[in-house]
Formats: C-alpha cells, structure tokens, sequence
C-alpha cells in the first residue's frame, strides 16, 4: 500500500507541475493545480505503513472531499469563483477565532491588521465573507454523490473524532486489517479520480476571468 500511495501523490505532483509549465495561469488553472497538490500532500501523510488510524481517516476524508470539489469547479464559472472566494472567508474566520479565543494576547494588533487586510480585499473582489460556504454534504449533493457522502462519513467520523466507539473498542478493532483496507483502497481511487479528471484536457480550454488568481487575492 505505501508503494502505491507514494505513486499516486508522486502522479498528482506530476500533474499539477505540468499545468504550472505548460498551461497559461487562470483562476482555473491555478485552482486545479492547488488541488492537486494537496491532493499529493494528503495522500503522502497516509503513506508511511504505520500511520496511525486517525490519521488515515482524516486523509480519506480530505482526499474525497477535494475529489467532489474539483467535480463542483470543473460544473461552471461561479462555482469556481466561490471556491476561489471562500479562501477569504475561511481567513477572516480564523482570524476572528484566534481574536474572540484569546482577548488578552499580546500580538492581538497584528492579528486585527490581517483580519482587516482580509475584510478589504473580500470588499474588493465583491466577496461577501459572511456568507457560509457550501458545507461539504451539499458539495456532495451538487455533484451526484451525497450517497458515497452518507455511506462512507459513517465510518470517517467515527474514526478522525474521539468518538465512544473509536476510545472505548480494543485497538486491535480500530487499527484494525477491515478499517486500514477500506480506507486504503478509498484514498487511492478518490486520488485517481482527481488525477484522471484533470488528466481531461477539455478542462484546460477554458480561458482566463477577469478577476485575480487565487494567489492573488491579498
């Protein structure tokens, strides 16, 4: 299994520095690139044979969930500009956290000067950062696979989270042949899902938009 892990994010890795060469940078371009490569860093953190259980969940989780976000930007245009938005809204909210968690802290100016910095770009790429994002079920739901969503998040949930089942059963059941085989065989084939879908070069007609790349939006 680490072989073949390795392979994939080797693959992935492949793909995204073929589109930084070959391909012109476009909000598009660019999005489908940054996929891929955390596609490949995901799929490597599973890789090593004796990750932990918890861990490989979560990677199975994440890889899924970038499979169907790739599926929902490659849908339309304003699907791709709200994923490309959303980077601004989730930077507010982390810097809101850290402000309401930590009220006394020493460096709080500086976290209010990038939360400002934030708020003025989303005001001036027209992005409304307290409107909530998809959340990932409805992700699901757009792209035709709000049943895999349901089916599998069953078994991730009760894995990643410290839930009575994962603190409470034997490690031999949790760490288990069953559950490293599943979720094994799941990140690979969301991995070559992403990988063959970007290997479509009808996805690379689309030109440039108008607004800024992703890089670009502070």
């Amino acid at each position: 299994m680490e072989e073949s892990l390795r392979r994939i994010a080797s693959a992935s890795l492949s793909c995204a520095q073929w589109i930084e060469t070959n391909k012109q940078r476009s909000n598009f371009t660019e999005a489908v690139r940054m996929i891929l490569v955390a596609t490949a860093g995901f799929v490597e953190m599973a890789a090593p044979e004796n990750v932990p259980i918890q861990v490989l969940a979560l990677v199975t989780r994440n890889v899924f969930e970038l499979q169907i976000r790739l599926t929902h930007i490659c849908q339309s245009e304003e699907n791709l500009l709200l994923w490309i938005g959303e980077a601004l809204v989730d930077r507010a909210d982390v810097y809101e956290g850290i402000l309401e968690g930590a009220p006394e802290w020493a460096e709080r100016s500086l976290v209010e000067r990038e939360l400002d910095r934030t708020r003025a770009a989303a005001e001036r790429h027209g992005i409304d950062i307290t409107k909530r994002p998809l959340n990932v079920r409805a992700l699901a739901k757009a792209v035709g696979q709000e049943s895999e969503y349901t089916r599998m998040y069953k078994l991730y949930s009760k894995l990643v989270h410290p839930t009575s089942y994962a603190v409470n059963y034997p490690k031999e059941e949790i760490d288990g042949l069953l559950h490293r085989s599943v979720l094994n065989t799941l990140a690979q084939l969301y991995a070559h899902h992403v990988i063959a879908r970007v290997s479509d070069v009808n996805y690379f007609c689309r030109s440039a938009t108008t607004i800024s790349a992703p890089s670009s939006l502070l």
